[in-house]
């Protein structure tokens, strides 16, 4: 089953919070925009939809947050949102600890290559009206998380959503490594 975080942002990136403006999505095509690693463009080849990619306000300053991103609502009813911060614990939790990010009940977890030598963990399936995907894995020494949702009634199914899910963490990672060498 999805956490209550999960549902939470799905709620807020659906548009039932606090009603802001929108940042300005970056653009769609060219180098992926240093913020957010990935473009639209490389979405759009992974999820087959047109995508528009956009930096998040962090509540409370983000202190600790080096990146949180997500997508706009797309026309599928799917959500799609990043974040590296700071793990907020002294070492930073194990491969095998980061496990307790992604369990939730019902959900089915299973261990992943992300590439560059990046293995981590996805959990998924549904609950409450919702599927969803989560991955995560210590990102040069940072927490790495990617969450992909989409509503029941949408016909995504829960494998579409963990293929997109992965493809996405796959792709920051590549992006990280580029940034970092």
């Amino acid at each position: 089953m999805l956490s209550t975080a999960a549902l939470a942002l799905v709620l807020l990136a659906g548009g039932c919070g606090d009603e802001e403006p929108s940042p300005e999505p970056n653009g769609s095509a060219g180098e992926p925009e240093p913020a957010c690693l990935v473009t639209a463009e490389q979405l759009a080849e992974i999820t087959g939809t047109p995508q528009e990619v956009r930096e998040v306000d962090v509540p409370g300053g983000g202190l600790g947050t080096e990146l949180a991103c997500e997508t706009v609502l797309d026309e599928r009813e799917v959500s799609m949102r990043w974040s590296l911060r700071e793990p907020g614990i002294d070492p930073p939790p194990t491969l095998e600890e980061q496990r307790t990010y992604v369990e939730d009940p019902g959900n089915e977890v299973e261990t992943v290559d992300l590439g560059a030598g990046q293995s981590g963990w996805v959990g998924f399936g549904t609950s409450a009206g919702l599927t969803g995907a989560n991955v995560v894995t210590l990102l040069d020494d940072l927490m790495f998380q990617t969450s992909v949702t989409a509503y029941d009634d949408t016909g995504v199914s829960v494998e579409k959503v963990r293929d997109e899910a992965l493809a996405l963490a796959e792709a920051v990672v590549a992006g990280q490594e580029r940034v970092t060498r």
